[in-house]
């Protein structure tokens, strides 16, 4: 962005602009995003109760043979993106969480986790393709190498999501700019997430508040034995995805409309439909069958090119996530979201006349 030596005559165009944005009637209207009067109320997921925070869990997700995905060739993978600094801005860390009958990750193991990694941005970057767009994931990197910090907790940490959290924020892993995407050498269970109730576009708590992303040593090389990556299924969850007024979501966060990365029959409600093939992609083709990409629609939590007025237009879409980065973006990759009218009405008025 420019310095702020404006003429005098954009001050009055400013002042109009950002006016008329602000003062314009909002219509009340079922649909609109919700604003929760106590974000710590996780509606209907289950609360965590951890000491310091509240937090919101869509509970354990199965292994995806007993969600009958069938399985092919392994998932792809796609190199990093280097971001800057590596550290610095809101950023997606990676952890290797163990016992103590446990060491720090090995080198073949770290190696192990980096190719793990590479195929959940292979599924965010290909999602984002077949919509017409491009994301990529703002991991923690040193130089362009993705950062795998070992972190040892209590033997009773890992049979517990909630201990585990805890003992994860006592150690300094509770930063509010930070999803942590955790590899626990444990097999208590598959995946398990954290996942934001709060629908609303802009200002989202997902882009606020610390997220924890489980996968357990059982389902860590799901993608290497032909089915999707639980490391993304898990990542998005703690994106907000998929708020409970999505068209097509379950009660549980996930959705009913297949083939998609977060649509399975999760025990909650809501008839499953296949509505999207996968002779019906858009992508390279290599890998992309089996549930393997984000919201095949876009239409329910993710499309980096939301329709204007449609469902992710006006409410929390996870393409906007601070935590993900937008090559073709005006604004600083460390931003939360798109400038959009439909958005944040001041924001985008400051882009137009400033940026």
């Amino acid at each position: 962005m420019r310095p702020l030596a404006l003429r005098s005559r954009w001050i009055p165009l400013a002042v109009a602009v950002i006016g008329s944005l602000v003062l314009a009637p909002v219509a009340a209207d079922a649909g609109a995003p919700r604003i929760p009067a106590d974000l710590g109320v996780c509606g209907e997921l289950h609360r965590l109760h951890v000491a310091d925070v509240d937090l919101c869990t869509h509970g354990p997700d199965v292994a995806p043979a007993a969600a009958g995905t069938g399985s092919g060739a392994p998932v792809p993978r796609r190199a990093v993106t280097c971001l800057g600094d590596g550290r610095s801005g809101q950023r997606v860390e990676v952890l290797y969480v163990h016992g103590s009958n446990r060491g720090a990750a090995s080198s073949t193991l770290r190696s192990d986790i980096r190719g793990w990694v590479e195929q959940v941005e292979w599924t965010v970057h290909e999602s984002a393709r077949r919509h017409g767009g491009d994301r990529r994931v703002r991991w923690s990197t040193d130089g362009c190498a993705i950062r795998v910090t070992s972190q040892r907790v209590s033997n009773g940490a890992l049979s517990d999501f909630s201990t585990m959290i805890g003992e994860l924020r006592s150690a300094g892993h509770d930063r509010a700019d930070r999803t942590y995407l955790l590899f626990v050498d444990a097999t208590t269970y598959c995946g398990i997430a954290t996942a934001p109730r709060d629908d609303r576009a802009t200002n989202n708590r997902a882009d606020r508040t610390a997220g924890y992303a489980r996968v357990d040593r059982t389902c860590w090389d799901a993608g290497d034995e032909g089915y999707h990556s639980i490391a993304a299924h898990e990542l998005v969850h703690t994106l907000g995805a998929v708020q409970s007024s999505a068209p097509n979501a379950t009660p549980g966060a996930h959705c009913t409309d297949e083939h998609d990365l977060l649509c399975y029959a999760d025990g909650t409600g809501g008839a499953m439909r296949t509505v999207c093939r996968d002779s019906d992609s858009r992508t390279s083709g290599a890998g992309d069958a089996f549930d393997r990409l984000l919201d095949c629609r876009g239409d329910d939590y993710f499309n980096p090119r939301p329709r204007s007025g449609s469902y992710l237009d006006t409410h929390w879409n996870t393409a906007d996530s601070a935590r993900l980065h937008d090559p073709d973006a005006p604004q600083p990759s460390s931003g939360g979201g798109r400038p959009s009218p439909t958005g944040n009405p001041v924001g985008y008025a400051f882009w137009l006349v400033f940026g």
